[in-house]
């Protein structure tokens, strides 16, 4: 027992405590990624349904036309948005945008493995 270091079995113990957590942050993202496919396709059938995308390819042509008129239309426009889906849908982009920030940024301690502990073990035998 005396050839194991003694910080050996906290170091075991904080990787197992990753690894557990890293599993509910992966559950946590693949969450938001199932709801953000989800919410886009909402947020599409919602346009679909307010008759958004005909009215978008008019109002890009209405740029040409005049500014006051423009303006108008823009008024007639903002009516047939469905601005809460596209709320919604917004903030869960950003989640999703913030949990591949800390992917990137820890990906050396969420990917981990645990047998880096166990070659210490084995090599002090």
């Amino acid at each position: 027992m005396s050839d194991i270091p003694q910080n050996l079995h906290r170091d075991i113990m904080r990787g197992v405590k990753l690894v557990k957590t890293r599993y509910y942050l992966y559950g946590v993202f693949t969450g938001f990624l199932i709801s953000l496919s989800i919410l886009s396709f909402v947020v599409y059938e919602k346009m679909i349904e307010y008759g958004s995308v005909d009215f978008i390819s008019v109002w890009f042509e209405s740029i040409k036309i005049n500014t006051a008129e423009l303006l108008d239309f823009n008024d007639e426009i903002l009516e047939f948005i469905p601005w809460f889906d596209l709320g919604v849908w917004f903030v869960v982009m950003l989640t999703v945008l913030i949990f591949m920030i800390l992917f990137i940024r820890y990906r050396r301690i969420l990917f981990l493995k645990i047998e880096k502990f166990s070659n210490i073990k084995n090599s002090n035998k």
